[in-house]
């Protein structure tokens, strides 16, 4: 019940001030009262206030010898630190036991990427047909394949972003970073022309005008404007020509 005490308001403090899902906060309670379950036992300790960085470890080490993976071992105990942290953080303990805590070393998966003949077999199977979805699903896999950008990444590319002439394409990362990504030309990346004709047909009709307005509008820009009084209405043209000839009408004009 004593250490009870110390859990239940730090899950509402994950529910409400966090904002945690309840799948994600059952886990933090499912790994407390694991620990708290283990100090029990061994240290015959009810109270979570009162562990020292050694107990920790004790615990650390027999999660290990049940033959729990590392990956699960640093989840459960940054759970612990993040309750002890919460407990600091409210004035309940002045020392984090966890607070020099080194995540056990975890071995990295290596990545198997795909080979060039299994590429190839995708491509030729979209290959079969010449409709919209297989040009774009053809254009997104030699995209993804060669130049190794995320999804998100591939899915805000403008066809305003492919520089044909250098086969680069600007590509906005993460933080709204920008970096230009080379077009690599291998037996799987199509030329310069068909990425580009592959690009036109990628974009809707709809996205295509409003490219094309969008570059007439920038082209209107930098061109040199016409003083306003040089462009005069009508009605007000005539009356300056014939202020001017002193006539009225048709006759005071020159041909």
């Amino acid at each position: 019940m004593i250490a009870n005490n110390y859990i239940t308001p730090f899950l509402d403090y994950l529910l409400l001030e966090k904002g945690y899902s309840k799948h994600t906060i059952t886990a933090y309670k499912t790994d407390l009262i694991a620990f708290k379950d283990f100090c029990e036992v061994v240290y015959e300790q009810d109270s979570l206030v009162g562990i020292n960085y050694a107990q920790v470890r004790s615990w650390v080490v027999s999660l290990v010898d049940a033959d729990i993976s590392n990956n699960t071992v640093n989840r459960k105990v940054s759970s612990l630190k993040s309750f002890y942290k919460f407990l600091q953080k409210t004035g309940q303990i002045e020392i984090n036991p966890l607070a020099k805590h080194k995540a056990l070393k975890v071995p990295k998966k290596v990545q198997v990427p795909f080979t060039s003949k299994e590429i190839n077999q995708v491509i030729l199977n979209i290959n079969k047909n010449k409709d919209f979805d297989s040009i774009r699903n053809k254009l997104l896999v030699e995209l993804l394949y060669s130049t190794g950008i995320r999804r998100a990444e591939l899915i805000n590319i403008k066809e305003s972003d492919v520089d044909t002439a250098n086969s680069t394409i600007k590509v906005l990362g993460k933080r709204n970073k920008e970096r230009f990504v080379p077009i690599l030309t291998s037996s799987i990346v199509v030329h310069e022309k068909t990425l580009n004709d592959d690009l036109k047909s990628f974009l809707s009709r709809k996205q295509f005008k409003k490219w094309l307005k969008y570059q007439r509008a920038q082209k209107r820009k930098l061109l040199p404007k016409a003083p306003k009084r040089q462009i005069a209405p009508p009605s007000s043209g005539m009356n300056n020509n014939r202020g001017r000839r002193g006539g009225s009408g048709m006759g005071g004009r020159r041909y």
